[in-house]
C-alpha cells in the first residue's frame, strides 16, 4: 500500500490498483522503501541520545533544586594557572540518592594550589 501525504482517497486508491496490475515499476520502490524504512540518520541519532540525556540532566537539577541548601553553577575556565576555589561543593550521586531529604547534605569549600590536583573528602557527607 503507498501511503502518500498529499494524495486523496481517489487517487490512493489508483495507485494502488495500478501498482497491482503492473507491479514490475514499483518494485524498486518497494524495495527502496523497506531497505530505508527504519534508517535513523547518525546526526537525528545522536541528537535524539544528547536531547535525552540533557532533559533529564534538567530534570535532576530541577529535583536537586528543592534542597535550598544546594548551589549549582557552571564553573570558570581559565588558562591561567594559580588557585582553584571551590565554594559549596556537594556530591552529586551523594545527593541524587538523597533526594527525599533523608539525610543533610553538608557542602564543602576547596582550595587547590596550583601544586595541587586533587582532593580527597570525608566527613559527614560519606555513606
Amino acid at each position: 500500500m503507498v501511503d502518500i501525504i498529499d494524495m486523496n482517497n481517489v487517487e490512493d486508491k489508483i495507485i494502488n490498483l495500478v501498482s497491482k496490475f503492473y507491479p514490475e515499476p514499483f518494485e524498486p520502490l518497494n524495495s527502496l522503501y523497506e531497505w530505508y524504512y527504519n534508517f535513523i540518520d547518525p546526526v537525528i541519532e545522536n541528537f535524539f541520545i544528547e536531547i535525552q540525556f540533557f532533559t533529564s540532566y534538567i530534570d535532576l537539577i530541577n529535583k536537586l533544586k528543592e534542597r535550598k541548601e544546594l548551589n549549582f553553577c557552571f564553573p570558570k575556565i581559565s588558562n591561567e594557572k594559580g588557585q582553584i576555589y571551590i565554594f559549596d561543593s556537594f556530591a552529586l550521586v551523594f545527593a541524587c540518592t538523597n533526594l527525599n531529604f533523608i539525610r543533610d547534605i553538608i557542602p564543602n569549600d576547596f582550595t587547590l594550589n596550583k601544586e595541587e590536583n586533587a582532593v580527597i573528602v570525608t566527613g559527614p557527607n560519606q555513606s
